[in-house]
């Protein structure tokens, strides 16, 4: 009896746990967001982006933004 326990125990955590991380979490300040945003690019584009600097610190991801930024108003000339 006791592992049946442990195993609905188990599937409940699981269950928690697989909710927690479905959820979209905020991981870029207001402010890269917005720079992120005035770039012209396409939404496939920036979700790629979003992808590859979610997770680095915040000074990483203010060099990859302006250095993008930069490229980007480059190509507009």
């Amino acid at each position: 009896m006791n592992s049946v326990n442990n195993d609905n125990e188990d599937f409940e955590k699981l269950k928690v746990i697989k909710t927690y991380f479905s959820k979209y979490f905020s991981v870029l300040s207001e402010e890269m967001r917005e720079k992120l945003l005035k770039l012209k690019i396409t939404k496939e584009d920036l979700k790629c982006i979003l992808k590859r600097i979610a997770f680095l610190p915040e000074d990483k991801q203010k060099m990859f933004i302006e250095e993008l930024s930069m490229d980007n108003e480059e190509n507009d000339i």
